[in-house]
């Protein structure tokens, strides 16, 4: 029976586990062939109000707590003031303070350093030469992405912890 690295099982239907697989889902169980899958808290960050209100719709829908800055000075605020998210979405290309910018004034304050933040560009050359991804096109591929970036955060968490 496959299993997570907790040893939680996910029954006998292995087209269960290849459709979590597929589509990067962190599962934390499969009751009765429903699939559980984690909520996170994001914060999004974009200057385009279209695109903000788009993910905000999509990460609701998938059951995800969301927040919206219009830029990255926005953002840093946000962060500095309230909870911290699981994750930051933030976009490449914005007012006062771009997606970049935003990733080195959070790696400098001890208090957020460990905020993951994935920068997102509609660039296609942009995200072929810099370290920013593509903008996710549909609701899937994005909780995908949060799904991904709050495994991987907690998994470091996990091994600092250990160490």
């Amino acid at each position: 029976m496959p299993q997570d690295r907790t040893g939680v099982g996910y029954g006998t239907d292995p087209g269960l586990w290849g459709w979590a697989v597929r589509h990067g889902t962190c599962l934390r169980s499969a009751i009765g062939g429903e699939l559980v899958k984690k909520r996170h808290s994001i914060l999004v960050v974009d200057d385009d109000i279209n695109v903000r209100s788009l993910y905000v719709d999509a990460l609701t829908e998938s059951g995800h707590t969301v927040a919206v800055a219009t830029d990255g000075l926005d953002a840093l605020a946000r962060l500095r003031d309230g909870s911290l998210p699981c994750v930051v979405l933030a976009d490449v290309r914005m007012p006062r303070m771009d997606g970049f910018e935003l990733v080195r004034a959070v790696r400098q304050d001890p208090q957020l350093s460990s905020v993951p933040i994935v920068v997102l560009t509609g660039d296609r050359m942009l995200s072929f030469t810099s370290p920013a991804r593509d903008k996710p096109f549909s609701p899937v591929e994005l909780d995908a992405l949060v799904q991904r970036s709050c495994a991987l955060h907690r998994g470091s968490q996990d091994a600092d912890g250990a160490a």
